[in-house]
């Protein structure tokens, strides 16, 4: 968990701060997440002797609040495109340059802003999306895309706790949560509203996800394979580095789509 240096986290959001970043990557670092030295070594055993990623390295380069984007002050918020999501988005086990952002950037030839952090869920972007609608100027468009929907954020006094399937079992709040199919279903029913209520007379939008169970419910387009015998795993055309993430491949097919689909002013 990350320390405020304001008083408290309501503070901070009142002040049209971006919510704390989930991950304490460095400026700039070689790992993030599931994608680990550890994981990588143990990949590289069982990866074939050409394996991408044995002779590519990957770098994360985020700004000083821990966002995978050039410094919040830096941003052009009215000239630019706006990427909300998870880890798929963030870009775990990805290249700077292989980012769905930076894909989706060189296709458009417009700044895309990548918001996405790991292990995030659906209201933790929701507020996210809803601090700039009140707190930044409107941008060219607006992209969400949906993490799982089993997934919870949950706000203490200084800090963040983002849950899911990894820590379930930690924790009574996220075991309540879950405990019923219909309240997570309605819950990913309503925030998807929200949004779309916040900027539809504003700007541009567009919905997907990495997440086949998300996908489905929110009637959304869908970037990966669902195996309906195990409900939330998926699978995609490539793997990052983490072997668990979409690779570049399948990020530049998202890319294309969301471009051909996108309309910007």
């Amino acid at each position: 968990m990350q320390k405020l240096i304001f008083k408290t986290l309501l503070k901070h959001i009142k002040e049209h701060n971006f919510l704390l970043a989930s991950d304490s990557v460095g400026t700039n670092s070689r790992w993030s997440g599931t994608d680990t030295n550890d994981v990588f070594q143990n990949n590289l055993k069982r990866q074939p002797s050409n394996w991408y990623y044995s002779v590519n390295p990957v770098r994360y380069t985020v700004n000083s609040k821990g966002y995978r984007t050039k410094e919040f002050k830096k941003i052009k918020w009215e000239e630019s495109v706006v990427l909300f999501g998870c880890s798929n988005t963030f870009g775990v086990g990805l290249d700077d340059r292989d980012t769905l952002a930076a894909q989706l950037e060189n296709i458009i030839g417009i700044p895309v802003i990548n918001m996405g952090q790991g292990g995030t869920s659906m209201n933790y972007n929701l507020h996210n999306s809803v601090i700039l609608a009140n707190g930044y100027p409107t941008p060219k468009a607006v992209i969400q895309v949906w993490p799982s929907y089993y997934r919870c954020v949950y706000y203490q006094t200084h800090s963040i706790e983002n849950y899911g399937h990894w820590n379930i079992e930690k924790n009574n709040y996220m075991d309540l949560w879950s405990k019923s199919e219909a309240n997570l279903e309605v819950n990913a029913m309503m925030t998807q509203t929200i949004f779309q209520q916040i900027w539809k007379d504003r700007t541009s939008i567009y919905e997907c996800s990495f997440n086949g169970d998300s996908a489905k419910l929110l009637e959304c387009m869908s970037y990966c394979n669902l195996d309906e015998d195990k409900k939330g795993i998926t699978s995609y055309q490539d793997f990052a580095r983490d072997l668990i993430h979409p690779g570049i491949e399948t990020v530049k097919q998202a890319a294309r789509d969301i471009a051909s689909k996108l309309c910007i002013n």
